[in-house]
């Protein structure tokens, strides 16, 4: 008899006093989004609690995801080029910002371990207004007369002695857009425009030679809850994490993705570094004047601390599910869990935290395209070391885009 099998992937995420809230972006945004409301660095501890017997901090727990380089190269020594138009109010801010950043001590906190140095600002780039209204960024049309890339190349061939002379896997322009110019993505990235579909992005251009150059685009997005500067630098701090850790992701991509057992991380925006914390709210570190977005730390995520650095003070805490299954679906290969349809599953969710806290509260934050699903838990709080016990039943087909249905996991104290 054949038995119609259903695939479920599922994704933990973590909200509390000391972490702000997550919220979940559109699938289809192919980078940087909405930036969240800033924040100073640091927090309040919580009272010390007495650690319960015999269970370590972080107690043992299914592995976190960890970003794979797919083979590519990073840009070790990074050079930054800032691109900005006459008549932009924030020009003047912008360049500082890009001067100071690659040597702070976020930088090095964000990029070291994936062995990124110190980036070095190689100059500006001070384009005559206005800047266009329109533009596509398509690879597979680079020669439409509005588009981004085939504009770019052009003005690296040699022929513009404004333009700093790209470095082979050194040089990144960053280029940033007033809020007059609208971009727009291929369908192959969504086919999304800049300040509803995604808030920043990354790319490469080919050259005459057959090189490829990395850019940054940094559109103008007012996202109502903070200030457009700190809008802007919040996004190309994300921008400039993932294009020196994955400077050629349509080429020869490099920390481009998750693990395959941690698929499902990579539907709620995207598998780079930046995409996994960019919902996570940014903050202005010691000593630097602009707020910027935390990224992702593989060693912190294996070690059972809080993987979106610089981290700020307190408990980091979350709920972890073993997903032994490997799923063949429209994302790849992912870990997640086999259902026949009509039938249920129970699995274990192991709570760890990295310091003693209070318990917290653990819920079913939602289905991603997966209207199939419904889920539910033995209990609803615990602390480091309990396993609470989801069951989720398959009630019929997934049509979704994926070929299996997400399950979010929620944990707030």
């Amino acid at each position: 008899m054949k038995i119609s099998v259903q695939s479920v992937f599922l994704s933990g995420l973590m909200l509390g006093c000391h972490h702000n809230a997550l919220n979940t972006p559109d699938d289809q945004q192919p980078d940087a989004g909405p930036v969240q409301a800033p924040q100073d660095a640091g927090g309040t501890a919580p009272a010390d609690l007495a650690p319960l017997a015999d269970v370590p901090y972080p107690a043992p727990h299914p592995a976190m995801p960890q970003v794979i380089n797919q083979g590519g190269p990073i840009l070790a020594a990074p050079q930054l080029v800032a691109v900005t138009f006459d008549g932009d109010d924030l020009r003047d801010e912008l360049e500082s910002f890009m001067k100071g950043v690659g040597e702070t001590e976020y930088w090095k906190s964000i990029t070291s371990e994936y062995g990124v140095g110190a980036a070095t600002f190689a100059g500006v780039v001070h384009l005559a207004g206005p800047a266009p209204d329109m533009l596509t960024d398509d690879p597979s049309d680079p020669t439409a007369a509005d588009s981004l890339p085939a504009w770019l190349s052009s003005q690296l061939d040699g022929s513009h002695p404004d333009w700093p002379t790209p470095v082979q896997d050194s040089t990144l322009y960053v280029i940033f857009y007033p809020d007059t110019t609208i971009i727009t993505l291929s369908d192959s990235r969504g086919g999304s425009q800049s300040c509803m579909g995604f808030g920043a992005y990354h790319s490469e251009t080919l050259l005459a030679n057959g090189n490829a150059v990395p850019y940054a685009v940094v559109p103008r997005c007012d996202n109502g809850n903070t200030s457009l500067l700190s809008s802007a630098t919040v996004s190309a701090s994300h921008e400039l994490v993932e294009a020196v850790t994955d400077p050629y992701p349509s080429f020869n991509p490099a920390y481009t993705m998750v693990d395959d057992a941690h698929t499902a991380w990579g539907a709620f925006g995207g598998g780079e570094v930046g995409d996994l914390c960019e919902q996570v709210q940014s903050i202005r570190p010691s000593g630097f004047a602009y707020y910027v977005q935390r990224s992702w730390s593989n060693q912190a995520a294996k070690d059972g601390h809080n993987p979106c650095v610089p981290a700020p003070s307190g408990p980091y805490f979350n709920a972890a599910v073993e997903t032994k299954d490997r799923l063949s679906t429209a994302l790849g290969k992912a870990g997640g869990l086999r259902i026949p349809i009509g039938k249920s599953k129970t699995v274990d969710v192991v709570l760890f935290s990295d310091q003693p806290t209070d318990n917290w509260t653990v819920s079913v934050g939602g289905f991603h395209r997966s209207n199939n699903l419904t889920a539910s838990l033995d209990r609803d709080t615990g602390h480091n070391g309990d396993i609470l016990k989801l069951t989720i039943t398959v009630n019929s087909a997934n049509s979704g885009r994926y070929g299996a249905g997400t399950i979010l996991l929620v944990s707030t104290l």
